[in-house]
């Protein structure tokens, strides 16, 4: 199967987008999925992966725009990181490092999804 690249507007954070109250409801939702009395005061952070992906190419010094994390206290020793975007929706297609981004997760999804 071949499926090609997408195209036209792109979430920047389709999550926040969908759930701009609880952006990182998802990843706990994934984490309970597999455990329920998963105890989350264990963590010292939770991020989810476009986080650490910003917070990487800043260290690495490849980061080519500006960017905000969000971050929030989670009890007495635990930091939430939680991107944030100004936009939701981007016109043009997003670079990181550098380069053109290219996604596939819409006509990935269309090709291999039964439809809802």
């Amino acid at each position: 199967m071949k499926v090609l690249s997408d195209s036209g507007k792109t979430f920047i954070d389709k999550t926040s987008s969908l759930l701009p109250e609880a952006p990182l409801l998802p990843l706990f939702e994934a984490i309970k999925q597999g455990d329920l009395d998963h105890d989350f005061s264990q963590y010292d952070i939770i991020t989810g992966r476009g986080e650490l992906e910003k917070l990487l190419a800043w260290v690495l010094n490849n980061q080519q725009k500006a960017f905000r994390i969000d971050i929030e206290c989670n009890g007495t020793r635990g930091l939430i990181f939680r991107r944030w975007e100004n936009i939701a929706l981007a016109e043009e297609p997003v670079h990181r490092y550098g380069k053109q981004a290219v996604h596939y997760r819409v006509n990935f999804e269309a090709r291999t999804c039964a439809p809802r």
